[in-house]
């Protein structure tokens, strides 16, 4: 899979609040790649990936341009507990 990361952004960490992460995918979404999403290590248990989830949502929610970034979270929560 191929994504692209603009404005300085980390694929290793999420986001902070206050700055602007976009990322484009380009094919299906990886296990490893839901995970860096998400900010986790593989491997993680289902409390901790809702948790993440929960976490980066939040920080969200006062941005209402960044809806991408909100689903592209959830399909990663997604992939990993389906």
């Amino acid at each position: 899979m191929k994504a692209r990361l603009l404005r300085g952004a980390s694929r290793a960490k999420p986001a902070e609040p206050g700055t602007r992460r976009r990322v484009y995918l380009e094919g299906p979404m990886t296990r490893q790649h839901a995970y860096e999403v998400l900010g986790l290590a593989e491997g993680a248990n289902e409390r901790d990936i809702v948790k993440a989830r929960r976490e980066l949502i939040e920080k969200l929610k006062p941005d209402r341009d960044r809806a991408a970034e909100a689903a592209l979270i959830d399909q990663a929560k997604d992939l990993l507990l389906g």
